[in-house]
Parts: structure tokens; C-alpha cells; sequence
């Protein structure tokens, strides 16, 4: 990590959707401790926001950014089923399916899939039972995720920083259009506007 960057930086900048900091290995390491430390310290929300951009950094274009959420993702459910946090678990589940089953841009390496495969058995032991998710899930968890990524954007708006917004979402457009989703492509394409 830089020297001038502490975590605490590190994790705000990544909170508010800045994904290269995600590609410094310390930061990644430190993101599933973090993510458990606050659940314990009664911080549930924020740990959650977490969750959640590793999520969204799952759909990122650049490969090391995938590959490091994945990594993070799968740490993170691994430290939440030893610390039986079923809940949160069983929310970060249809995740790991997807990791699992390699419908992650272009698959993630096997000792992903597989540490995501056990945190699945982990989870599905407890007593609950994780079915694959139908086309219907997966396009609502991309609406899910989706509409994350478009708050979290204006939430970077409404703080200031104008710019970083409007270039954040004209991304996320380039992203659905390659992705073939045009109608909410044009959709945010429309939302520029909005910041400006």
C-alpha cells in the first residue's frame, strides 16, 4: 500500500467507487478482516456497502479488478462462515454461485471458483440450501447491482466531486452497452445530464 494512503483511504475511495485502489494486494488482504471487524463492532451497513462493491467489482471490464473482488469476495464469505454470519452469508451467496459456476467476465482462476465452492458447502450446511440461480435471478441481481453502482455514483455527485461522477457513469454506460443492455445504457446516457 502507499505510504501516504492509509486503509481507512484506501477504503473510502473504494466505497465511493474508485476501483484501482483495489488492485494494491494490501488493501484487498485487509478488505474480508475489515468487512468481519465491523459486523462485530455493531457496523453492519457499512461492512455491507463493502459487500456490495466487491460485487460490483465483479462486472468491472479490467481483469485484475474482477479477479482482485473475487479474491475478496471469497475471503470474505470463507471468515463470515467461520464466524457464523449465516445471514450475510446466505446474502452473498448467488455471488459466489456465479463465481463458482465461471460466468465472471472471462472465469476467474480455479482457486477461486473453488474457495467460492466451498464457502457455497459451507453455507448449504448450516441448513440452508442455495439453488443455482434462474436467468430471471441473475438479470435481477445485475438490475441489483446496477442500481448500486448508479446510487453510489450520485451519491459521489451529491459530495462534489462532479466530474468523477459523470466519468464513473459515462463508464458504467460504455459497460451495459458492451454487455448489450441498451436500454439501460440510454437510460444513463439520459443521467449525465442529471449531474451536470
Amino acid at each position: 500500500m502507499d505510504k501516504h494512503m492509509s486503509l481507512q483511504e484506501a477504503l473510502n475511495k473504494f466505497l465511493s467507487g474508485n476501483f484501482d485502489v483495489i488492485l494494491d494486494q494490501d488493501v484487498i488482504k485487509a478488505i474480508p478482516p475489515t468487512i468481519i471487524n465491523l459486523i462485530e463492532t455493531e457496523k453492519k451497513q457499512l461492512a455491507e456497502r463493502l459487500i456490495d462493491q466487491l460485487i460490483v467489482g465483479l462486472g468491472r471490464q479490467n481483469k485484475d479488478v474482477r479477479l482482485n473482488c473475487g479474491r475478496g469476495l471469497t475471503e470474505t464469505a470463507t471468515l463470515l462462515t467461520k464466524n457464523k454470519r449465516w445471514a450475510i452469508l446466505d446474502k452473498v451467496c448467488p455471488s459466489l454461485v456465479t463465481i463458482q459456476q465461471g460466468r465472471i467476465g472471462d472465469g476467474l482462476p480455479d482457486e477461486v471458483r473453488a474457495a467460492a465452492g466451498k464457502a457455497i458447502e459451507a453455507s448449504q450446511s448450516k441448513g440452508g440450501v442455495i439453488p443455482s440461480p434462474s436467468p430471471q435471478e441473475i438479470q435481477e441481481e445485475k438490475k441489483d447491482t446496477l442500481t448500486i453502482r448508479e446510487e453510489q455514483i450520485f451519491h459521489l455527485a451529491q459530495s462534489g466531486n462532479i466530474d468523477g461522477a459523470k466519468r464513473q457513469l459515462f463508464d458504467l454506460v460504455v459497460s451495459c452497452a458492451q454487455r448489450n443492455d441498451f436500454k439501460n445504457a440510454e437510460r444513463l446516457r439520459d443521467r449525465i445530464y442529471e449531474i451536470d
